[in-house]
């Protein structure tokens, strides 16, 4: 991997997060319901496939919001230290609470996509959650 690649940022912050946790790689698999060796893979090898739904896994894993990810592999995400401010939003939902990060300079057409992708994500995972 090269020294800043999106996986480079992804392993980072997993990292980072797996400590701040303090849980061991193994119980981290377990949470994203994948083996120990699925997660070294995704960790270490920018070819290993990242699916939305193993997003989410991890996300949920590691205790982060949806989109987090996504965020870090873009570069946008500042809890591996790039990407430009965001503004916080914060909805309500039907089962709960959605908190998410914009760039302030974005279309107000581009904003309110982002805003219902959250809002329809939250409601994914929480009805997952419930099942």
């Amino acid at each position: 991997m090269t020294e800043d690649s999106p996986r480079r940022r992804l392993a980072a912050a997993m990292e980072q997060r797996r400590v701040e946790l303090r849980l061991r790689w193994e119980e981290l698999a377990k949470r994203a319901r994948m083996s120990t060796a699925n997660l070294r893979r995704l960790r270490n090898d920018e070819t290993a496939t990242l699916t939305p739904m193993r997003m989410a896994d991890l996300e949920s894993a590691f205790e982060w919001q949806p989109g987090t990810i996504q965020a870090i592999l873009s570069g946008t995400d500042s809890r591996v230290g790039v990407g430009p401010e965001f503004e916080v939003e914060e909805r309500e939902i039907d089962q709960g609470h959605v908190t998410f990060a914009v760039p302030p300079d974005l279309p107000e057409g581009d904003r309110q996509a982002i805003v219902r992708w959250a809002e329809e994500m939250a409601q994914r995972l929480m009805g997952r959650q419930k099942g």
